[in-house]
């Protein structure tokens, strides 16, 4: 805070704020930014309380029975209204001091903590879910960087030194890339543990893919006991005689599942880009043109799995949302940079196609076909951020349309950079 109220004073509150965000560093305003949403994003994973009173199948902290002897606590107390409500009053002010950039080496590991151990209670039930590691890495590794920063920068002034620049206050690319570097470690990791567990068979036995579809419905329908699950076209396998009272090919199938069994090669074409899209995740960490590429790529996968699988991630989706897309910090960077700063064409070009977009997307939206389908895909990587609070419909899609707009220069304006310039031509004498 003092640093920011000294440059404010030098070089006024825009300069102060806007400074220091580029295509490969985060300023004092996208970092406040950054903060703020994946507060919220904490804070909405935290609502879901397992309250279960056991651990059946202890995992990780809670497989180390002599700590918590020792520590004369057990995980299982958070299944306790009364200290779940006292957690979750605490996680409220470790979550401002995080959002106002204070005391960081204090609330991040507080917050890790909290997060890893109701996750490790609800995974100690024999039946681990794996739609919130992403946040407890997150946090995780900004607990670990914090300290290192910490570290460095008491070093400095016990040597009566200036931080150096990437440790000086104000500057938080260490949030943005080390967030982006653990997210996308995490979808190299589900690669390579698909290649391993296959044998080095997965894109040839993508098409598969359809009987986990399959399944997934199916759980759902008995889950829920929903009808929609259920519904689509015979299996075509199905047996001429058979007893629809008893076999297992009494229901239909999604269409999808079918279309994917009859289309093999297109199949393991789609879930080939899919697997070299997690594969490469890594690449995000270049610039934010890169992490702007593939985290629309991701949050599109998410869509897209959701749609065929109905398994959703909205955990992961908001995290490569927040970090990776960051609509918010393009923005700014546009702000700040003339450089970067669309021209009316193109403003004018990329609110059009969004409105279209969205126009096309709300006409459609209670349809159950391939086009309703891309053109909710289309809004998903904008719609990430809004679907994190219980806004109307009209304050909603106005954001969605401001966020795609923007997302579509952010992306005109990376292949427009990437292009070589051309020499001028010479001055003639």
């Amino acid at each position: 805070m003092k640093s920011l109220f000294q440059d404010a004073r030098l070089h006024g509150w825009r300069a102060a704020l806007l400074n220091g965000t580029d295509l490969r560093h985060v300023g004092r305003l996208e970092g406040f930014a950054l903060r703020l949403l994946f507060a919220i994003v904490v804070w909405r994973s935290l609502e879901f309380y397992p309250a279960y009173p056991s651990l059946p199948k202890p995992v990780g902290l809670a497989a180390w029975p002599a700590l918590w002897q020792t520590l004369g606590w057990d995980l299982t107390r958070l299944a306790d209204p009364a200290v779940w409500s006292q957690c979750l009053l605490a996680a409220r002010l470790l979550l401002t001091c995080y959002v106002l950039g204070v005391a960081l080496p204090v609330a991040l590991p507080l917050l890790a903590l909290l997060h890893i151990a109701i996750r490790t209670l609800n995974n100690s039930q024999g039946a681990a879910h794996h739609g919130f590691q992403m946040v407890s890495l997150a946090l995780l590794t900004q607990t670990l960087v914090v300290w290192f920063l910490a570290a460095r920068r008491s070093l400095a002034r016990a040597r009566s030194q200036p931080p150096p620049p990437w440790a000086a206050p104000g500057n938080w690319t260490w949030l943005w890339l080390y967030t982006i570097a653990i997210a996308a470690a995490t979808y190299v990791v589900s690669v390579c543990s698909k290649w391993d567990e296959s044998s080095g068979q997965w894109l040839k036995n993508s098409p598969y893919v359809a009987t986990e579809i399959v399944k997934t419905h199916r759980q759902n329908f008995y889950n829920n006991l929903d009808p929609a699950f259920i519904q689509g076209v015979p299996p075509a396998t199905a047996p001429a005689t058979s007893d629809p009272a008893t076999n297992r090919y009494r229901h239909p199938i999604p269409p999808s599942a079918d279309w994917l069994s009859r289309h093999p090669d297109l199949a393991r074409v789609m879930f080939g880009a899919g697997f070299f899209l997690e594969l490469l995740a890594c690449l995000a960490v270049l610039d934010r043109r890169a992490a702007l590429a593939i985290g629309l790529g991701l949050v599109t996968l998410h869509g897209s799995i959701e749609w065929l699988m109905e398994l959703s991630f909205p955990f992961n989706e908001r995290t490569v949302g927040v970090f990776f897309v960051n609509a918010v910090g393009w923005l700014i960077l546009m702000l700040r940079d003339p450089a970067w700063w669309p021209s009316r064409r193109l403003w004018a070009g990329s609110f059009l196609a969004a409105s279209a977009l969205l126009a096309a997307h709300l006409a459609t939206a209670r349809g159950d076909t391939p086009l309703a389908h891309f053109l909710d895909l289309c809004q998903h990587p904008a719609a990430v951020v809004p679907e994190l609070f219980a806004w109307p419909a009209a304050l909603k899609w106005s954001w969605v349309l401001l966020t795609q707009t923007v997302l579509l220069a952010a992306l005109a304006l990376s292949v427009a950079s990437l292009r070589p310039q051309r020499p001028a031509p010479p001055t003639l004498p």
